[in-house]
């Protein structure tokens, strides 16, 4: 058993030995250790098994161990731990100082603390992923409607550009009709028909004027 566990020891020697039964003894069920006069530990028995004389350095090096105190009907206290029973020195082994102990609550809680954190930055990521999954889903409507109206815009560009060609057409073969009438005739007809907006009118037909041939 290691040094730090002497304390220990020595007590557990110091109430099986029974020789200061005055001052300090086993409770009635052996589960626990009874002060019966702190006054008399502390002169009779402290300054040959512990390094320290004050009682309640005894009481702290007790609580650092994990013992808990309470008082008897008889206004006495008794420490109590669940390894530290009469005649069983083995469960000594399984005592550890609070410091150590509270060094693995602590780490204990620090793996939950860093879980607890893991988690929420896990969560935090997966609305942002919904968030990203959203805008994506937008931009790709977006894209989409954006393709439609460009393909709408190419069709009516096409359309435009083949009316083009037709009214292109169409004022060549007027302009084919007038070759051999007078120039100033032709220019005249064709003035007035710039105007029109659509097919020529039986009235308007360049065909009803006189054919002239050029000289």
């Amino acid at each position: 058993m290691g040094n730090q566990k002497k304390f220990l020891q020595k007590l557990f020697h110091i109430l099986q030995s029974k020789q200061h039964e005055d001052c300090i003894q086993w409770s009635q069920d052996g589960n626990s250790l009874l002060i019966i006069s702190a006054e008399l530990f502390e002169v009779m028995v402290m300054p040959s098994y512990f390094n320290s004389t004050k009682i309640s350095t005894f009481y702290r090096q007790l609580s650092q161990y994990g013992f808990k105190v309470k008082q008897n009907e008889n206004r006495q206290k008794q420490f109590y731990h669940s390894n530290f029973q009469q005649g069983n020195i083995e469960k000594l082994l399984n005592i550890e100082k609070r410091k150590k102990l509270q060094r693995h609550l602590d780490y204990s809680n620090s793996l939950n603390e860093e879980n607890k954190k893991l988690n929420n930055e896990l969560k935090l990521l997966q609305k942002q992923q919904l968030v990203i999954q959203a805008q994506l889903n937008i931009h790709t409507k977006i894209y989409l409607q954006i393709c439609k109206q460009i393909t709408t815009i190419s069709n009516y560009f096409f359309k435009c550009n083949k009316d083009s060609q037709e009214c292109t057409i169409f004022f060549e073969a007027i302009i084919s009709v007038f070759k051999g009438f007078n120039p100033e005739i032709a220019s005249n007809i064709f003035e007035d028909l710039k105007n029109i907006g659509g097919p020529l009118s039986p009235q308007l037909s360049p065909l009803l004027f006189p054919y002239l041939k050029f000289v």
